[in-house]
């Protein structure tokens, strides 16, 4: 294809996507955590941080297939296949997670079957029950029972590609990430009629499971001894969220560094909710154990960033502010004075209330949102909520 024709097959992407938030709010607005890329892939794939698809394959599909694939993509995210699987044959696992995620998109769209590029999609288990009522564990061990030459037609029916599903399995980090997600959209959605039929279930579950410390999400990002996570520029033929994934292989050592924390030091932020910042900080440091960086305090403007090795050196580091608050100026002040090195992540502990520019200035640096004592939801970058109550004082 050429530019153009990939400038206009990004638009029809884009088109279906905003289609799908009017017709299923919950699932719409979770693909908008997607960021669409091209690559020479053969279908598509997801990595729960990008949907990528192959220019040849899409192109032959209609507006209908376009959705399906979509939701097909996201529902993986929703369900967490990508991480999990680990120990299980990996063609089998593919197969079962595709059968129940199939079952669920035709349900959302109400249909009972469905042909993709011309294939009709697997939606049933072995024992002839929608995929949607197991888990993918549950009809992986249903398919250990098949002969060889029925498991084969079920392979052949796979609509996607999971291969870089072996990269990011077991990754903490990216399930917390998407049960955030889960979490902010479905109380968008209402809990109600704007979740599919099904899927209830799965949010509540998200409600129940256990919440993650934020320091040993950090700890297996950055430490993570599989893979460094990295992204190409926007190639400038596609659209404006179109980008690139690559992967590279780390060749770093365990130690962790040039992380960039900003402490919100603004009139909005109270004298317990920095002291819970700066706890925060302080606990990473010694959590991570080899973690090392500087530190910023922002309110209007962001201050030159102090550097830190070690927990002594972190609390000699005195907090100033006391302004309006300015998200934007972090990325301003990243772009100007970080110009040859970004920052590996850029660590953001605040209250959340101010404006919150545009996910384009992250540079595709990853931004995490520590939010203290405040419901705020950023629209980008990853967000994990802090929350502690103030000490009570006794007469």
């Amino acid at each position: 294809m050429d530019a153009l024709q990939l400038k206009a097959l990004a638009a029809r992407l884009v088109a279906a996507r905003t289609e799908i938030i009017d017709e299923q709010l919950f699932l719409g607005r979770l693909l908008m955590r997607l960021r669409f890329g091209f690559e020479d892939c053969k279908t598509a794939y997801t990595d729960m941080r990008r949907l990528v698809f192959d220019p040849e394959f899409v192109g032959r599909l209609d507006n209908r297939e376009l959705k399906f694939l979509m939701l097909h993509e996201v529902m993986h995210c929703v369900l967490k296949h990508c991480t999990r699987g680990r120990g299980k044959l990996r063609l089998l696992y593919n197969v079962a997670c595709d059968i129940v995620v199939n079952s669920f998109v035709l349900s959302a769209m109400g249909f009972e079957t469905f042909t993709l590029d011309g294939e009709a999609v697997m939606h049933l288990a072995p024992d002839g029950r929608e995929g949607r009522f197991y888990s993918a564990e549950e009809v992986y061990m249903q398919l250990l029972d098949e002969t060889e030459d029925r498991l084969q037609q079920f392979i052949d029916a796979t609509p996607d590609t999971h291969d870089i599903w072996e990269k990011i399995r077991g990754d903490q980090l990216l399930e917390e990430v998407w049960n955030g997600h889960i979490l902010n959209e479905g109380k968008v959605a209402g809990f109600g009629s704007g979740i599919p039929q099904g899927l209830s279930r799965v949010v509540e579950d998200v409600f129940k499971a256990p919440k993650i410390d934020w320091r040993q999400l950090l700890r297996d990002l950055l430490q993570n001894d599989s893979y460094d996570y990295t992204f190409s520029p926007p190639d400038r033929r596609f659209a404006n969220d179109m980008a690139l994934p690559s992967f590279q292989e780390n060749a770093e050592s365990a130690r962790v560094e040039h992380v960039w924390f900003l402490v919100d030091t603004s009139g909005s932020v109270d004298v317990h909710a920095l002291s819970v910042a700066l706890a925060e900080i302080r606990d990473a440091i010694e959590q991570v154990g080899t973690l090392c960086g500087e530190v910023s305090f922002f309110d209007s403007e962001v201050t030159t960033p102090t550097p830190f090795e070690s927990v002594e050196e972190f609390q000699k580091i005195t907090p100033v502010g006391g302004g309006g608050t300015s998200f934007c100026e972090i990325f301003r002040y990243m772009k100007k004075h970080y110009d040859e090195e970004l920052p590996k992540a850029v660590i953001i502990l605040t209250d959340g209330y101010a404006d919150f520019p545009d996910e384009s200035e992250g540079e595709n640096t990853l931004v995490i949102w520590l939010i203290v004592n405040s419901p705020v939801n950023p629209p980008w970058g990853e967000t994990i909520h802090i929350y502690q109550e103030k000490p009570t004082t006794e007469s």
